[in-house]
């Protein structure tokens, strides 16, 4: 293949995945973003529309292409070959795309918690079991952690209703304010926010958290620590990665783009914040990624952790319905 044209496709490739560009990554790294792009955008989540049986398709296509290359950290190709390990003939059935993906997010807990943590997340997927604090009562406040963190990050892939999410959240808040644990869910807009600074109170001490950041730890005395977890409960179309760049995935019909007052494409992104894209950087064509550098919210910098100098991206994944 040509260099160029293969250049492209790697780039073009890890757009799809939600892959920052000029980055290296583990082949594990690339692996956890396909899972969550496939069974975000996996055709039995869509009635097997023409439209997310093509994108899931073009998803596996840039997993494959990634997966096989080694990438060097501008992003570029040496034409050697990884090593694929057991992935090689991974399967595309959504089940079996789950179960891999919550297996993956478990390698660093014990055998004993990942059975307790597979029986919770089995009682919470399962429709007609009730759920109840009790169901938590013998299980430490790291697995507790662990599957607070689980659900709030990845609710869009599963497959529980609002009720049974509120549910579920408000039984593990209760259990890990127990633990000097507190959770705080910024939206969309507090994160843009000039002054995103939340206070809270714990043991009759004041505590100021931006919003931005998504784990902080103060002492409390000797033996004990509070932790503080800023965790924003996203719309299924908004997704922010690690580095605090925000996904959004868009669809649109083309006559929209045409029948605008102004030459500029509006996307709403929570009540009171939205952006703008002029229709001159939107190309004719079904599906595209659109990168806004720095307008997005701020780097998570733990020198300095009130630090909003530095803004991370905003990366539009656009889908045009002829």
């Amino acid at each position: 293949m040509d260099t160029e044209l293969l250049k492209i496709k790697i780039k073009n490739a890890r757009k799809l995945l939600g892959l920052t560009q000029n980055k290296k990554y583990t082949f594990s790294e690339i692996k956890k973003h396909y899972r969550i792009s496939a069974l975000k955008n996996h055709p039995d989540k869509h009635f097997n529309s023409d439209e997310s049986t093509t994108k899931f398709k073009e998803i596996n296509e840039a997993y494959v292409l990634l997966s096989n290359k080694c990438i060097d950290d501008d992003g570029n190709c040496n034409g050697q070959y990884c090593e694929m390990g057991d992935d090689e003939n991974h399967d595309y059935k959504y089940n079996n795309l789950f179960s891999e993906f919550i297996n993956s997010l478990m390698v660093d807990l014990s055998n004993a918690k990942i059975a307790e943590v597979n029986i919770i997340l089995t009682a919470v997927m399962d429709k007609c079991k009730i759920l109840t604090a009790a169901m938590f009562d013998n299980i430490d406040r790291k697995s507790i952690l662990f599957i607070y963190d689980l659900i709030i990050k990845y609710y869009t892939i599963l497959d529980i209703s609002n009720e049974r999410f509120d549910g579920i959240i408000k039984i593990l808040k209760t259990k890990m304010k127990i633990d000097d644990v507190i959770v705080l869910n910024p939206t969309i807009s507090d994160l843009f926010e000039i002054n995103n600074i939340q206070i809270i109170e714990h043991e009759e001490k004041t505590y100021y958290i931006p919003n931005w950041h998504t784990e902080l730890y103060y002492d409390i005395n000797e033996q004990r620590e509070l932790i503080v977890k800023c965790i924003p409960k996203l719309p299924e179309y908004i997704y922010i990665d690690e580095l605090n760049n925000i996904y959004i995935d868009v669809r649109t019909r083309v006559e929209n783009l045409f029948n605008l007052s102004k030459p500029v494409f509006t996307i709403i992104m929570y009540e009171n914040i939205s952006i703008d894209i002029p229709v001159s950087s939107i190309e004719f064509k079904t599906s595209q990624v659109i990168t806004l550098h720095k307008r997005g919210i701020p780097m998570i910098n733990t020198e300095n952790v009130y630090d909003i100098s530095e803004r991370m991206d905003i990366i539009v994944n656009l889908e045009i319905l002829l």
